[in-house]
């Protein structure tokens, strides 16, 4: 008994360490280095993610090629390192790996961030409109009165919260976007494109 929970359990292991893998089989053997470095760049990782590649391929005997990634890698970036994507990876509370470097690079984390602030308000409406439901819930189930009147003032109350949340974020959004032209414009003065 005790060797096949082993078994069962090496089994597991092996499974669990091989879907940790950042490339198949079949990956490693097409070896289009150059078309996952952009893959990558696309998405916004940093080239140490080929340190990963290497791993993932090396129990495939296979060496990957870091100069055709690294140069896949670059291009994928150019893509990556536009001001709307900064302003979607943080609205979207993606992590941020730092890739962008220099003016375009301050430019697109200053736009992150503040897409990142439109996020955590917006996660405010999410929560309260999910005690609002609690709330309803609780009202719709109770037939005392006192216990229905106070409730009732309950969902107006967060009925007014969400609202004034609403403008929260509203008045985030027109200065996310007030930012990014902000900055278009600063790089542009600069010769860069974002």
């Amino acid at each position: 008994m005790a060797r096949l929970l082993l078994a069962i359990a090496a089994l597991f292991l092996t499974a669990w360490l091989s879907g940790c893998a950042t490339l198949t089989k079949s990956q490693c053997e097409a070896g289009d280095w150059r078309g996952i470095g952009v893959s990558d760049g696309v998405k916004g990782y940093a080239t140490s993610r080929f340190g990963e590649h290497v791993k993932a391929c090396a129990e495939h005997g296979i060496t990957p090629s870091r100069q055709l990634y690294e140069a896949g890698h670059a291009e994928g970036l150019k893509v990556y390192c536009q001001l709307d994507r900064a302003a979607d990876e943080g609205m979207a509370d993606r992590p941020n790996y730092q890739v962008c470097t220099g003016e375009l690079g301050v430019s697109f984390n200053r736009v992150y961030y503040e897409g990142r602030r439109v996020f955590t308000e917006r996660q405010r409406i999410v929560e309260m409109k999910s005690e609002l439901d609690d709330v309803l819930g609780e009202l719709a189930a109770t037939t005392d009165a006192d216990a229905r009147r106070s409730l009732a003032r309950d969902v107006r109350d967060l009925g007014e919260d969400i609202s004034d949340q609403q403008i929260v974020v509203d008045r985030l959004l027109r200065s996310l976007n007030r930012l990014v032209e902000a900055e278009r414009q600063r790089l542009s003065a600069l010769g860069i494109s974002g």
